[in-house]
């Protein structure tokens, strides 16, 4: 059987080329097929640790290869790339199982970010199925949290206000930060769009989808001066901004209400 990090399924060459060798000169090795039929027959020779699909592949889609591998119990976390980043197909891939989504087009520092985050998370749940200690602190809940996937999630407070914050796929997961770039408050979010872009120490650049739409009222100022709460304590002092929801009813519906999930499998 043969080990890579990365299984790249995009059939336009130049893109596939590109991002084969920016991951490659970063030590991350990497595997290229063109659609998703060859991608299942590679699958079952191949020990890989994350697979990166395009969506709008011949044939069959990402979201196509994306139900394959749940349906196979994959633990190989799926990263969907597509040029279509809209509400509607960042709901779904993330209702599907999605680890995170990448947008085209994306520069070299936003692949090796996300694409290094996603590594990472695949040695969390190793050293959780080890019983190793979790690489963050998991408080007790508390008020309404729904979820869109294991990415972000909504609070709802008796005002009507939502607080937004980063969900378990980023619990200890980032290197250390230089700064979040957090949104003006009177700005605009929507559904399935960015909410906050981070930078880190060695120029990763990660970002965290935004699960309502509203208008912000209120950023984590904290985060400015410690940006590392982020992913040291997304469920609690590391929230992001609070918003006043424009279609609170229709969007938590395309949201799942839960507990936070401990890190791993």
């Amino acid at each position: 059987m043969t080990n890579v990090d990365v299984l790249i399924v995009e059939d336009e060459l130049v893109v596939c080329a590109a991002a084969r060798r920016i991951l490659t000169s970063e030590g991350i090795t990497v595997k290229t097929v063109n659609d998703v039929e060859t991608a299942l027959e590679l699958l079952p020779e191949l020990n890989c640790r994350v697979v990166l699909s395009d969506l709008m592949l011949p044939g069959a889609s990402g979201f196509d290869l994306l139900d394959h591998l749940n349906a196979a119990a994959s633990e190989a976390p799926f990263v969907l790339m597509t040029g279509y980043a809209t509400v509607e197909n960042t709901a779904t891939a993330f209702d599907r199982g999605a680890f995170d989504i990448l947008p085209k087009p994306f520069d070299a520092i936003e692949l090796i970010g996300t694409m290094r985050r996603t590594l990472r998370s695949v040695d969390q749940r190793k050293a959780v199925a080890a019983d190793l200690p979790p690489a963050c602190v998991t408080p007790t809940e508390t008020g309404e949290r729904y979820y869109m996937g294991e990415h972000s999630w909504a609070e709802i407070g008796a005002d009507g206000v939502a607080r937004i914050g980063a969900a378990e796929s980023f619990c200890g997961l980032l290197d250390d930060l230089q700064w979040v770039e957090l949104p003006e408050v009177g700005n605009d979010l929507r559904q399935g769009t960015r909410s906050v872009r981070m930078l880190s120490q060695s120029d990763e650049v990660y970002r965290v989808w935004s699960p309502l739409t509203g208008t912000v009222l209120e950023v984590n100022e904290e985060l400015r001066t410690n940006p590392d709460l982020v992913h040291q304590q997304p469920n609690q002092d590391g929230w992001l901004v609070r918003i006043f929801p424009d279609h609170l009813a229709a969007e938590l519906e395309t949201l799942k209400k839960r507990s936070w999930r401990k890190p791993g499998p």
